[in-house]
Formats: structure tokens, sequence, C-alpha cells
């Protein structure tokens, strides 16, 4: 499947970026990332215990920052986990 967003004219490899995102977020991405790029989603059941997903996706973050150049986040603002992180 082909992307409509073209990686390559910023230099990014579809190959070299992870997405980490929440079930919602992912499903409006979906059409978009191409096949060759990575995604982690996050267990629905944050959703109503967040207080342990922004430790659980710093962890993610973590562990991926040594495989991906680039660690794109999607989240809904319904998720407060990552209030903080910029």
């Amino acid at each position: 499947m082909s992307s409509m967003y073209d990686f390559s004219y910023r230099g990014l490899e579809p190959k070299r970026i992870k997405v980490l995102a929440s079930h919602t977020v992912i499903e409006e991405m979906s059409p978009v990332i191409p096949s060759q790029m990575a995604f982690e989603v996050t267990d629905f059941g944050f959703h109503l215990a967040h207080n342990n997903l922004k430790q659980t996706k710093q962890e993610a973050i973590d562990a991926s920052c040594f495989v991906f150049e680039t660690i794109i986040l999607g989240y809904n603002s319904c998720s407060v986990a990552f209030v903080g992180y910029l």
C-alpha cells in the first residue's frame, strides 16, 4: 500500500520511523502509514486507568529510540499522560 504522504522529502525513511498510538488514533492514521513503518498500539485498558500510561509509553520510547530515528506519538487529548513531555 502506498502512502499519500511522502516521508522521503525530509530525508526520512519509513523503516526508521515508529508510531506509538492509541487504538482510536491508529485507526485514523492507518490509511496513511506506509507498510514499512513500524507501529505499536496502546492497550485500550489505559483509557480506564491512564496513571500507568506515562510510564508504559516512556518505556516504549526508551526501547525504541535505539532502533528508530523518529518516534511519532499519536494520542487524543483524553489521555493526560503526556502532559509535561514538551
